[in-house]
């Protein structure tokens, strides 16, 4: 079988995964606080940019 393309996963996502996916998130953020692993005190923003191999030369 081929691979889906980036259209048939987004259709997956907003169709089927709508109305669930910000809950499993949720909860996946909350079980590592609860746990006492992570703390929600500071927020920061990583801008760390990897180089993909499949194209090397259009590094944006």
């Amino acid at each position: 079988m081929d691979a889906p393309d980036h259209n048939t996963i987004n259709r997956f996502r907003s169709g089927r995964l709508k109305g669930g996916l910000k809950e499993v998130f949720c909860t996946m953020v909350k079980f590592p606080v609860a746990e006492g692993l992570v703390s929600l005190d500071k927020t920061y923003t990583d801008g760390t940019k990897l180089e993909s191999a499949a194209n090397r030369y259009s590094f944006v």
